[in-house]
């Protein structure tokens, strides 16, 4: 098997490029790959932030709800109560 200078010299060029294209690679992954490290805590920060949000607005939603709700009830209640006591007026003055 004989080589000429010419293809082995192309060769070796294209060897040197594969290795300084897969230099180039490696150092740009483990770039990225320490900025997303980096950015990791910064990024859960803003999610437990924005669900935090999230669970206060929903208990506040909820909060409101029930004090309506109760309202409400108690409302009714009283509108009840009235009846009741009116009808109750009713009776006795009837019964005098």
């Amino acid at each position: 098997m004989t080589l000429c200078a010419g293809r082995l010299s192309l060769e070796l060029y294209h060897m040197i490029c594969d290795d300084i294209s897969y230099l180039k690679r490696n150092i740009i992954m483990r770039i990225i790959l320490w900025q997303n490290i980096a950015a990791v805590p910064v990024i859960s920060q803003k999610i437990n932030r924005k669900h935090q949000r999230r669970a206060v607005k929903a208990v506040s939603i909820a909060v409101e709800t029930l004090k309506m709700i109760h309202s409400v009830h108690l409302k009714r209640v009283k509108k009840v109560a009235k009846v009741v006591t009116a009808a109750d007026v009713n009776r006795i003055i009837n019964f005098i």
